[in-house]
């Protein structure tokens, strides 16, 4: 097999795009068809909004579907009859007969079975870590636990946040994938490799409450917890009675130093402009 007929890719937030684009690109020869989410209200005046993946679908003239439950994606995906399904942050389980039926790859971003479950990128940070990475496996109907295809690792940098480390992972994934398909899938040359489950560490959901600083005593573990929200949802201290976004912050050498700031109702400052107007010292 040298060429793939056609790719269904399955996926919704602004995380899977480059993996949808670099499939785009690179299989031009290629049917491709996608699934995300149904548009939702979002923001002020709760106005309809497609997803990002939607986003690009249209764009580019691509087939796109939006099932609106679990029952539909499934009589959706039998209807296409895809040759690989590609599936990135969908936010909706895969049924089984689904991936029993076909072959179907998700990408994960962290090194499984480390980190399973719901936030792998805010858990790699709190933690501390200095690699992670992206896995793809073969999907079957437990979450996370397929057999591994492919494994990239990441170097996690001294300045990467939520943010940049969300990019950087979101790129790794596109380009792991496209590496899995042309060099792998294409080539008959598919190897699966089993996790060891008991090695498995998960992440949760993130709450609200878990944005909440409570201590400012062990600040290497502030850093860690500023650089998990940034720059957003934002971890928060509660500081004279007022609420304030910790946006940025260095620790090197034991040394903290807080770089950005945002108080509630104001905008992203300089935690020394924010000293300057009048603003007590956190730390």
């Amino acid at each position: 097999m040298n060429t793939i007929d056609h790719i269904c890719f399955i996926g919704t937030p602004e995380f899977a795009v480059p993996v949808l684009s670099g499939l785009r690109t690179t299989f031009q020869n290629s049917r491709l068809s996608v699934i995300t989410m149904p548009d939702r209200p979002k923001g002020r005046g709760s106005r309809m909004q497609e997803t990002p993946v939607a986003a690009l679908a249209t764009t580019h003239g691509l087939p796109l579907f939006k099932p609106e439950s679990n029952k539909e994606l499934s009589a959706c995906i039998i209807d296409l009859s895809p040759s690989l399904i590609i599936v990135v942050a969908y936010g909706r389980i895969i049924e089984k007969s689904i991936t029993d039926r076909f072959f179907c790859v998700n990408i994960h971003s962290s090194l499984l079975p480390k980190y399973r479950g719901a936030s792998p990128i805010h858990t790699a940070l709190l933690n501390g870590d200095k690699t992670t990475g992206v896995t793809l496996i073969k999907m079957n109907e437990r979450m996370d636990e397929g057999d591994i295809v492919l494994k990239k690792e990441l170097i996690i940098q001294n300045n990467d946040n939520l943010g940049t480390l969300t990019d950087a992972l979101s790129n790794l994934g596109a380009t792991a994938c496209i590496e899995f398909i042309q060099y792998s899938f294409l080539q008959n040359q598919v190897v699966l490799t089993k996790q060891d489950h008991g090695k498995a560490t998960y992440s949760k959901k993130i709450q609200k409450s878990d944005l909440h600083i409570e201590s400012l005593e062990n600040l290497a573990d502030v850093h860690d917890k500023i650089r998990a929200y940034a720059p957003k949802p934002g971890a928060y201290v509660i500081h004279h009675g007022v609420r304030i976004k910790l946006i940025e912050s260095t620790f090197s050498d034991g040394v903290f130093t807080l770089v950005n700031v945002q108080p509630e109702g104001k905008t992203i400052m300089s935690y020394s402009d924010f000293l300057r107007g009048g603003g007590k010292a956190i730390v």
